[in-house]
């Protein structure tokens, strides 16, 4: 009888060792698709619009770096290198644990690509056409992360990016607006 008792305790641990991996591979398996459930069309779009209009940001502003004349504008353009790198990451990071195999782009749009294309052409004038830039990207990214903040179904991750980021956009935005336009 010992060794009956000793093969059902064995064979009892073995079906709940079982039971219990399979389990957590379906919890697994259903925590995976939940969080891929949360990263909806509406969710990749936002972030690959919110990672091309942060590019064409990093690179307006290493751009001013190099061509500003005014000191101003010099300094302006270092924080928008420093604070769109940092959002950059943390976009990046929330994306890929809602959505590991979403890749975000490193390139602009169009869009980006023209003001990019304006501003090396603006010779003596890329102060004011960087100032009137900084201020139209930056009133457009707060209207489009305002509208998703507003979303009911936003992906809690990104969210909370956007939530920290905003208050930050808000200050480009104003700092932008003082800049001297000579």
């Amino acid at each position: 009888m010992t060794h009956t008792t000793a093969l059902a305790r064995h064979l009892l641990a073995a079906a709940t060792a079982l039971a219990m991996t399979t389990g957590a591979a379906s919890a697994q398996g259903t925590a995976a698709s939940h969080g891929t459930a949360r990263f909806s069309a509406a969710d990749r779009t936002f972030t690959m619009k919110t990672a091309m209009a942060n590019n064409y940001e990093l690179v307006s502003a290493k751009l001013a770096l190099e061509m500003a004349t005014a000191a101003e504008h010099k300094t302006y353009a270092q924080h928008i290198v420093d604070d769109h790198t940092k959002v950059g990451a943390q976009l990046k990071a929330a994306v890929a644990e809602a959505a590991p195999s979403v890749v975000l782009p490193s390139s602009m749009d169009a869009k980006g690509t023209a003001r990019i294309s304006a501003l090396r052409s603006a010779g003596s004038r890329f102060d004011a056409v960087y100032t009137q830039q900084m201020i139209d990207s930056h009133q457009e990214i707060h209207a489009m992360f305002q509208a998703y903040l507003d979303r009911k179904r936003a992906n809690p991750g990104v969210k909370a990016v956007i939530a920290g980021a905003q208050p930050t956009v808000v200050m480009h935005l104003n700092a932008a607006k003082k800049l001297p336009t000579r």
